[in-house]
């Protein structure tokens, strides 16, 4: 009995991941800049077979190191260069991260089900879900973490057997290494952050100063050779890489993407929709009880500290937090399980009712957008798209609705988990009109490319220049106005004259006839129209400031 419900639970995890996260890989279109920045920097290392700096239009690009751009190399050489294989190594990073949670929790309280409960919490909350069908670093990053944490409570269990202790937290520091070579070295402080005040708090402290050599020489082989590799060809990217990316983007008054101290504490309730709702149902079953054995001690100290350090970074995005959905699915999963046992479960019945209530209120004001069209607007011109909107939508409604009802508290979990299935599934056939128009203009790009020769030069601006590279499979472009996040490689010597002006523009213009196709945003066009010179063709995706704008020269 206990082996057939160990394979429906896995089964279910199978069908989850599979469904949410491998079927719709493919099915939009990548979305500009981010999605065809990693698509186009690991196209081009194929292309060239330079694995060792990256770079985007040829030029150089130093913001991240190199690992995450191995993997989606190897998924493209495995898949052929279309959406799927871009976000491959998303997906595959967010499945082997709930695998981790998995093996963790069954390992560490013998539960199977608390198992299956943590694992599918992860893989429903909202951040992770959308991150892992979008291809980013994040996903990666936090695999490479999330196995490091497990390794290191692996090493803690044998402290005392001294060769499994360093052999074990060897393999902790393989990990980090692999981290760091895929986002930098913030990937060493997230580790840090949970390490000190786990063994502070085990009254273990005098143990850090023990236990450091091991991983850290782990590191530096993992890191060395291609370290080596990359100084050897571009001497300057540590520079960039450490001073750029690291000193100024976590302190500096002036770093990128800027937030307030609270802002996580405001994005992460609703990144971890649907929990949220259930979550104090959730929380306020964990007692002090519950911290008194190492693990939940370690998984507290993995979800509270880096949640901290990145709120005390001057640069935020919502995708840093990441790391710290592993832990908080373990804790959600073990407080709901605490809570399951009672037979009262109003507070997690009335969490579900209220999300009920608040996508049903979304579906109302969506029908009345869509048979109104306010000021000529509406969220999809197509009527298969709304329909199926509304029944996705109604499907998520009526499971929280089944897992109201549900008496037996593992067929209640099941049918909340599974409530945001299908609406999740069509929301990657439901990319409103505007936003398609306005990040994802591949077909729009595509219908053009008959009229690019191989002797065509192309201009483009700092919005659209990496999808203009992936969709013509061009990396020799030139960029009008402003370096945007191509700056540093345009100041290089070999690629300045790359960087035009309005005045350069109009000079290439006049001296190749017939042969400059210039493709920008909309707004961008609208704005400095009065300074191109007339063109012979122009078409537009959109209206307005959305959009973007082929002009041919």
């Amino acid at each position: 009995m206990i082996q057939k419900n160990y394979f429906h639970d896995s089964l279910l995890l199978f069908i989850v991941f599979t469904v949410l996260y491998i079927f719709p890989l493919g099915v939009r279109p990548l979305s500009a800049p981010d999605e065809t920045r990693y698509g186009e920097i690991s196209r081009e290392m194929v292309a060239s077979g330079n694995y060792v700096s990256p770079r985007l239009n040829d030029l150089r690009y130093f913001e991240k190191p190199v690992m995450g751009y191995w993997l989606n190399a190897l998924s493209l050489k495995a898949f052929g260069e279309n959406n799927f294989a871009v976000r491959f190594s998303s997906a595959l990073s967010a499945g082997i991260s709930a695998l981790i949670v998995f093996f963790l929790v069954r390992r560490y309280t013998k539960d199977r089900f608390l198992a299956f409960m943590a694992s599918a919490i992860f893989l429903t909350f909202l951040e992770v879900v959308c991150l892992g069908v979008f291809s980013l670093l994040d996903g990666m990053v936090s695999m490479f973490l999330t196995g490091a944490m497990g390794l290191f409570l692996f090493a803690w269990e044998v402290r005392n057997e001294r060769r499994k202790f360093h052999g074990r937290l060897f393999l902790f520091g393989i990990f980090l290494g692999l981290a760091c070579m895929t986002k930098g070295f913030l990937a060493i402080a997230v580790p840090a952050s949970i390490l000190i005040p786990f063994m502070l708090w085990e009254g273990k402290w005098k143990e850090l100063f023990r236990i450091i050599w091991m991983p850290l020489l782990a590191i530096i082989l993992v890191m060395l050779p291609w370290s080596i590799l990359i100084h050897q060809q571009e001497p300057d990217f540590w520079n960039f890489f450490f001073w750029h990316e690291h000193i100024k983007r976590f302190l500096a008054d002036n770093a990128q993407h800027k937030a307030s101290p609270i802002y996580f504490f405001i994005v992460l309730p609703l990144a971890a929709i649907p929990w949220t709702f259930v979550g104090p149902a959730a929380l306020k079953s964990l007692s002090r009880k519950e911290f008194q054995s190492s693990f939940m001690r370690f998984v507290l100290c993995w979800l509270v500290f880096p949640f901290l350090f990145f709120s005390a970074s001057s640069g935020k995005l919502v995708t840093y937090i990441l790391p710290c959905f592993p832990p908080l699915a373990i804790l959600f999963a073990k407080g709901l399980q605490t809570y399951f046992m009672t037979d009262n479960h109003k507070s997690f019945n009335r969490g579900a009712i209220i999300l009920a209530a608040i996508w049903s209120g979304v579906m109302l004001t969506f029908i009345l957008i869509q048979t109104f069209t306010w000021n000529g607007f509406s969220v999809y011109s197509s009527i298969w798209k709304t329909v199926l909107f509304i029944a996705g939508l109604s499907a998520y409604i009526v499971l929280l609705l089944a897992s109201v009802k549900s008496r037996h508290y593992q067929n209640k979990f099941i049918l909340y988990t599974l409530s945001p299935l299908f609406f999740l599934i069509s929301a990657n056939f439901l990319v409103p009109d505007l936003t398609l128009a306005v990040n994802s203009p591949g077909e729009f790009l595509l219908r053009h490319k008959y009229r690019i020769e191989k002797d065509s030069i192309i201009v483009s601006d700092s919005g659209a220049i990496q999808i203009v590279c992936w969709y013509y499979k061009r990396n020799d472009l030139y960029q009008l106005n402003d370096g945007g996040e191509l700056e540093y490689g345009f100041k290089q010597p070999d690629a300045r004259h790359r960087l035009l002006d309005f005045k350069d523009f109009a000079e290439l213009v006049s001296q190749n006839q017939g042969r400059v196709v210039l493709i920008i945003r909309q707004r961008n066009y609208n704005n400095w129209m009065e300074y191109l010179p007339k063109h012979i063709l122009k078409e537009s995706s959109g209206q307005q400031d959305q959009g973007f704008v082929f002009c041919k020269y």
